[in-house]
């Protein structure tokens, strides 16, 4: 019973591995990081000539097209021109269906223009 059991365990424990990269396989973009003006994301997967897009979470509005991509790589975003508000990163076909995107992140106008105000005074901390 217990060479069943634990035998049962080893088994288990072999196949966490091949469950946690089988949820992750196929397109998908993963949020990285923020400063006040950029977003910076992976991207994993993505068909030849995905578009990137920064979208607004609320509104739905596109503010840029942000690159076409493809494969695996990190970008950087610029948010500077984005009203504030909840966004995510998009990558779509070029004909604009759904292939994958980020959790939602906020930007924020007010932390722009203090880091903007910090270094016409100075301030670079």
């Amino acid at each position: 019973m217990k060479r069943k059991i634990f035998g049962l365990l080893v088994l288990g424990i072999a196949l966490v591995p091949f469950a946690s990269s089988a949820m992750t396989t196929g397109p998908h973009i993963n949020y990285v990081s923020q400063t006040g003006s950029t977003v910076t994301a992976d991207y994993f997967g993505l068909p030849l000539n995905s578009q990137l897009i920064l979208l607004n979470s609320s509104t739905g509005a596109t503010t840029t097209s942000v690159a076409a991509v493809s494969g695996r790589s990190t970008i950087t975003v610029s948010t500077i021109t984005a009203p504030s508000g909840s966004y995510y990163l998009r990558a779509t076909t070029p004909t604009g269906g759904y292939i994958a995107q980020t959790i939602t992140f906020d930007v924020s106008t007010l932390v722009r223009r203090v880091s903007q105000s910090n270094l016409a005074q100075g301030n670079i901390n």
